[in-house]
């Protein structure tokens, strides 16, 4: 019975915030069947914020149910990188041209790597900018997660352009 009562509650929130949740990108959309519902039971009740609005026990569940089907951690989905907002960046993330891909660390540049380049390393867990004229940058030390994030960022975005990461000659 508390099975049944715990799914029509879940349904119930379901439909009552897929108004919301339809107005952002789906961080559910890669997930099918079993995954895809409870994807998004998580988001729903906002097991990925820092205030959900489900208890601790029942975000735990969520998460627990989704790694036993899946193989895969529930919340890593909802890690974002962290240089996105730095308007540096964000420049050079919506205006690149080129990539290059080390496997371990990924640039992004406008005009090649001697210009504007985006970043993102894994070994040394940093993402951030470089920028030529005037010379500015930043660099952020983060976590691996967040850099696994920026890593997908880039690579990504690069697809989306058609561009293909080489390692730099």
């Amino acid at each position: 019975m508390m099975k049944a009562h715990f799914t029509l509650t879940l349904a119930l929130l379901l439909l009552c915030t897929g108004a919301a949740v339809a107005q952002t990108p789906d961080p559910c959309g890669d997930e099918t069947g079993a995954a895809y519902g409870l994807c998004n039971a998580y988001v729903a009740v906002e097991c990925h914020t820092d205030t959900p609005s489900g208890s601790d026990v029942a975000c735990s569940r969520i998460a627990n149910k989704f790694l036993q089907i899946t193989g895969r951690d529930l919340a890593s989905k909802f890690v974002t990188c962290p240089c996105v907002g730095i308007a540096g960046f964000d420049n050079i993330l919506a205006n690149f041209n080129s990539c290059f891909d080390e496997g371990d660390a990924v640039f992004v540049s406008i005009n090649g790597l001697d210009a504007d380049v985006a970043f993102a390393e894994g070994e040394s867990n940093e993402c951030g900018y470089f920028i030529a004229d005037p010379p500015s940058s930043e660099a952020l030390s983060i976590t691996p997660e967040q850099s696994l994030a920026c890593l997908n960022l880039l690579r990504t975005a690069a697809a989306d352009r058609g561009l293909t990461c080489a390692p730099p000659i």
